[in-house]
């Protein structure tokens, strides 16, 4: 499981204090790839995002219900360099929105 602050933790700790339930966490780290390792080898569950299990053969994921939307944002250096590419990219995100 990810440590504290990060949005998955932060979800099952608040669900867990509504159903008045205490959540044990065998491991607790914010290395993705250390996260699916412990996964494939079975040694516990965690919580992941769509994105992630669709992508590992070895995982399933099970969706929440009801379902659990996340707000993204894109971020950037303020005076930082962008590449032509990269203010296309945020040109046609904007467009999306």
């Amino acid at each position: 499981m990810f440590k504290p602050g990060y949005f998955h933790r932060d979800f099952i700790d608040e669900e867990c204090k509504r159903r008045q339930i205490e959540a044990k966490f065998s491991f607790e780290t914010n290395l993705l790839p250390m996260i699916l390792s412990i996964v494939k080898h079975e040694y516990a569950i965690t919580a992941l995002l769509e994105l992630v299990t669709e992508h590992e053969p070895e995982t399933r994921g099970i969706s929440f219900e009801p379902p659990v939307f996340v707000d993204l944002a894109l971020a950037w250096r303020k005076d930082g360099y962008l590449s032509r590419a990269d203010r296309s990219f945020i040109d046609f995100i904007k467009k999306q929105m």
